[in-house]
């Protein structure tokens, strides 16, 4: 009887965690999204001198920070950045974007995203690990 009455007593505990599992993963996709459209606004005007928007889409894209304040690792991040917009083919064009999954990816380390949309019209994959460069999943054609 004990042990039931032990068991039942779990009963409330585990629905609180489960729902706090729920929750995390509903906070890193909003989170991820909200990287991710970030560094497509600031990238939208394309290349040459990059603007505020920019600067703040280069430090997003590479670390998941607003600003980076050391001028080495900003300068490896722009570098890392411009090759990645022309890998996928948005380097001197992206007039519109549209995210329309994010899907946590179960056991990676650090935590990563799939996340799925148009580019121009064109469909994109990209993996977001949390707090590291994002990467297409395959290249995109122009």
């Amino acid at each position: 009887m004990r042990q039931m009455t032990r068991a039942i007593s779990l009963i409330p505990l585990i629905a609180i965690l489960g729902s706090c599992e729920i929750y995390e993963q509903a906070e890193m996709k909003h989170r991820v999204k909200a990287r991710v459209t970030g560094v497509l606004e600031g990238s939208r005007t394309g290349g040459g001198k990059p603007k505020v928007t920019q600067q703040t889409a280069i430090c997003r894209w590479y670390a998941d920070k607003a600003f980076i304040s050391d001028y080495q690792e900003l300068d490896k991040a722009s570098d890392s950045y411009d090759r990645w917009r022309r890998q996928g083919g948005i380097y001197r064009e992206l007039t519109s974007f549209e995210i329309t999954t994010v899907e946590i990816l179960e056991e990676s380390q650090p935590k990563t995203a799939l996340v799925s949309g148009t580019i121009n019209g064109k469909p994109f994959q990209m993996k977001v690990p949390d707090g590291q460069p994002i990467s297409w999943v395959k290249k995109r054609r122009r």
